[in-house]
């Protein structure tokens, strides 16, 4: 559970033959990431945090409306700016994640190869989230040599938008960077 959380990429164990609750428990850790300031790739702990937080905030407000409450980290405010740009990054997170899953299942069945949706989902998120091993044909110990090219060009587009990030990565292709 650590090497997915910390993305490190490392297994020591076949958890590809675990139980569907363990494999569904890691699955979900895979989209946690490590805390803010770390290496670790995925959407990090602490969007999520900012992210609960201000829902939380949202029901609150919308049972009292006149209710005055911002988000706070450690008891320090934080900037309402700041908390729509991690609700605008988990939201495209999690567009690009289910994207490419498609991408992935239409492409495997395009070349002929069966995958389940968990198995194209758990490829999806360890290629965009850096994650490493992923479940069934990518498992711990399998590899992604039997997609189709096209999808390995497709997982390696992924793992550059995951390490970098998604917001240097589209500002890098507008226009406007280009020309200013």
């Amino acid at each position: 559970m650590t090497s997915i959380v910390t993305t490190t990429g490392y297994a020591s164990a076949d958890f590809d033959a675990w139980s569907p609750a363990a494999k569904n428990v890691l699955f979900l850790c895979m989209f946690t990431g490590g805390m803010a300031g770390s290496t670790t790739c995925s959407i990090k702990a602490l969007r999520w945090l900012v992210v609960l937080k201000a829902f939380r905030r949202t029901l609150f407000t919308t049972v009292h409306p006149r209710a005055v409450r911002p988000v706070r980290l450690s008891g320090e405010v934080v900037d309402e700016d700041a908390v729509n740009q991690i609700y605008g990054y988990t939201l495209l997170s999690i567009v690009i994640f289910f994207l490419a899953t498609v991408f992935i299942v239409a492409d495997g069945a395009r070349a002929g190869l069966s995958l389940t949706e968990f198995e194209a989902m758990s490829a999806a998120a360890a290629t965009f989230l850096n994650i490493g091993p992923a479940f069934g044909i990518a498992g711990p110990f399998a590899g992604f040599t039997d997609f189709p090219t096209s999808t390995k060009l497709a997982m390696t587009f992924l793992m550059w938008i995951g390490r970098i990030e998604i917001i240097p990565v589209l500002v890098l292709l507008t226009r406007t960077y280009w020309t200013s």
